[in-house]
This record gives C-alpha cells, sequence and structure tokens, in this order.
C-alpha cells in the first residue's frame, strides 16, 4: 500500500464522506433533516464531525441518498495489486416510475461509481 493511500485510509472521516454524499444528491441539510424526522442541527454536526455517525443514522442516511450504509461509514475500497481476476455477476437495477434523468444516465452513474471507488469495471449486456 502506498503512502497516500495509508494516509486516505488514517484521514478518511465519515463526516466528509456523509458531506460530499449530500453535496452531490443537491439535498440539503434540512431537508434530510425533514425526512429523518430530526432537526437540522443534528445534519449539520453530522457532517461536520462534531456528532459521531453510528451505525443506525448511517443506514438512515443512505436510505435518504440512495448508498449503501459503508459508503459513509468506511472509506473507498480500491483494488490493487499484479493479479488481475475478472468475475461475471448479473446487477440488477429497479427504477422508480418517475426519474429525473434517463436509465441511460443512471446506469452510466452506477458505473462511474463502481469504477471510481471500487475499481470495479461494469460492461452492459
Amino acid at each position: 500500500m502506498s503512502k497516500l493511500e495509508t494516509g486516505m485510509l488514517r484521514n478518511f472521516r465519515p463526516s466528509f464522506a456523509l458531506r460530499t454524499a449530500i453535496e452531490k444528491s443537491g439535498m440539503t441539510a434540512v431537508s434530510i433533516a425533514a425526512k429523518l424526522g430530526i432537526r437540522p442541527e443534528t445534519v449539520s454536526r453530522h457532517m461536520n464531525g462534531k456528532n459521531h455517525i453510528d451505525r443506525l443514522s448511517a443506514i438512515k442516511y443512505a436510505e435518504i441518498l440512495g448508498l449503501c450504509p459503508e459508503r459513509i461509514l468506511f472509506p473507498p475500497k480500491k483494488i490493487h495489486g499484479s493479479i488481475e481476476t475478472t468475475v461475471t455477476c448479473t446487477i440488477k437495477l429497479v427504477f422508480p416510475s418517475e426519474l429525473s434523468e434517463s436509465k441511460d444516465e443512471c446506469i452510466e452513474k452506477v458505473k462511474k461509481d463502481l469504477l471510481d471507488n471500487y475499481g470495479i469495471e461494469l460492461s452492459s449486456s
């Protein structure tokens, strides 16, 4: 593991992951707080690292943001090494009836997210 990767793991903060996810979603602390039934100050304190984000809170935030709770609680995983392994699996994406963007755009976002954060490359069939 490189010094950069070691530093990234050591310096990972769930509050930063939550803040980044909220910013990317375009939602606000106020709107998320309303959906969770909590005060906006609580969301803000989680985003700024003043309050610890427990597992249950991470699950609730993840549901609203459309993420896996692990994305908030743990650093992104990158697979490194000289051995390349190919694994074939099927991923079924279920879309709500009303989308703000096309299904193809959603699929491309999922593919980019998996590649950027986990080193997993998907091909469409």
